[in-house]
């Protein structure tokens, strides 16, 4: 803060139009303005220590992240898992396709990827020292209320409770500047610490999930890579399937569904991100970690069966619903959308750049 504002700040406290509380620790210090909390979004000071304790008593043994990048069809292998007797499977669902996985089993868990969430919180509370940081725990704080006021299964009042205390846990002071702002500061503790504490939280929160042996989540490690060194320090021992598409669907997907420009438009662009983001992807060789192609899982589904069931552990027997949420014979339907679009150019120059990433339809096989 400059000379200039502390100044400002000092003057408004003198004609009481504005006052200064410092606490050490936050949780000596209790809001009285309800609506200023629920304005800020600022919930975690009235911690309440009897709902800590998840009423969930089925926890899983064994996590299961699903990755992929945009239209990669990693969804095909939450439907497959999702027909375990012992998974379960969440994320990746569309409602309207599998109504039988239900609908609380749509949303996806994107705590380390999403924006204002854990790795956002490393990246400024823990790695520079500046004001972001009181921005980061503020977006943070954000987020955990949205996925609590929207009702999303299983982001409950333990899930609320629990974020609560892992605010606590990493803030070490903070203080009500005014009547329309309350400032944060991270303790001083090493990424290590940081990492450990994040851990806890993150399997906490899991485990408040009702699950079988396995818990399939679609998009947990959407991290720009399966980075499995980042993956183990915030979710522990945590198996990853990677999968993709032939890049040329990828592209024809987002051009036939209105609203996806997100995924580039122009070609070179387009080849320049799949070379960028996803080729070090394929490239993972960590033993944690398999690589799965939709184009194969749809043509040679038994092999690709048993490559995810050998990855796993899983075993022929509690295949209970086999064909119920991941048919290949119908799936087969959505490989080689590239030749529905038109302008076949953008599709040309992206198989002249990736080829060894394209599926050979009339082949069954990729061009490797």
């Amino acid at each position: 803060m400059s000379i200039i504002t502390l100044a400002k700040h000092l003057v408004k406290v003198f004609l009481k139009r504005e006052r200064i509380e410092f606490v050490r620790n936050s949780s000596e210090y209790n809001f009285e303005d309800k609506k200023l909390i629920e304005k800020e979004k600022i919930f975690f000071e009235d911690l309440d220590i009897n709902k800590l304790t998840s009423s969930n008593a089925n926890q899983y043994e064994k996590l299961v992240g699903i990755d992929g990048v945009c239209f990669s069809g990693s969804s095909a292998v939450g439907d497959f898992l999702g027909e375990f007797c012992n998974c379960t499977s969440i994320g990746g669902v569309a409602p309207l396709e599998n109504p039988d996985r239900g609908i609380e089993n749509s949303y996806e868990f994107d705590f380390l990827r999403e924006p204002g969430g854990i790795l956002d919180l490393e990246r400024i509370c823990y790695n520079n020292c500046t004001r972001l940081r009181n921005t980061a725990i503020k977006q943070f704080i954000s987020v955990c209320y949205e996925y609590y006021k929207n009702s999303i299964p299983y982001f409950d009042d333990y899930f609320l409770e629990r974020s609560k205390k892992y605010v606590k846990e990493i803030m070490n002071t903070s203080f009500y500047s005014s009547e329309s702002s309350v400032e944060y500061f991270p303790k001083k503790i090493s990424l290590k610490e940081y990492r450990n504490i994040s851990k806890q939280y993150l399997i906490d929160i899991l485990k408040n999930i009702p699950s079988n042996k396995y818990l399939v989540c679609d998009n947990l490690t959407s991290i720009g890579r399966p980075d499995q060194g980042i993956i183990n320090d915030y979710l522990g021992d945590c198996k990853v399937i990677y999968n993709f598409s032939d890049p040329r669907d990828v592209y024809a997907r987002a051009r036939l569904i209105p609203g996806n420009d997100w995924v580039p438009v122009d070609p070179e662009i387009f080849v320049k991100n799949w070379e960028q983001n996803t080729i070090p992807c394929l490239n993972e060789s960590d033993p944690n970690t398999l690589i799965t192609n939709f184009d194969d899982f749809c043509n040679d589904y038994e092999t690709q069966a048993k490559k995810i069931m050998d990855f796993l552990g899983l075993e022929e027997k509690d295949h209970v619903d086999k064909f119920k949420y991941f048919n290949p014979n119908v799936s087969i339907n959505n490989t080689g959308v590239w030749r529905k679009l038109e302008n076949q150019k953008p599709i040309e120059y992206i198989f002249d750049n990736l080829k060894e990433f394209c599926y050979d339809i009339e082949n069954h096989k990729r061009y490797v």
